[in-house]
């Protein structure tokens, strides 16, 4: 992960994110929601052996495994999530925003 910046998310999630802003939005606005976002985040390349990592894993949401397997090749230190139960044979530290933010105060 880039030392100058300290977040990080999966390729798969921008992917994502594309797909459901321009269902709210027109693809131009949801292309320029992801590039401001890639500015101030990195993203982190999505590569088969994390889907194959996830397959092979206890994640019973796989997406969540494939990103999971993701943020633990690049040494990331927590993951963010609205859904920690998916989460639970993470090795990484999992925490809800909420749980993030108050940590932060």
């Amino acid at each position: 992960m880039d030392q100058d910046k300290s977040l990080a998310t999966s390729s798969l999630i921008i992917a994502n994110l594309y797909y459901l802003i321009s269902k709210e939005f027109d693809r131009k606005r949801a292309q320029t929601i992801c590039e401001d976002i890639s500015s101030i985040i990195e993203i982190l390349p999505f590569q088969k052996e994390h889907i194959i990592a996830s397959f092979n894993s206890k994640f019973s949401d796989k997406e969540d495994g494939m990103n999971h397997f993701v943020a633990l090749s690049y040494n990331c230190q927590l993951i963010l999530t609205r859904n920690k139960t998916d989460f639970k044979h993470s090795t990484i530290i999992v925490k809800t925003p909420f749980e993030y933010l108050k940590i932060m105060k």
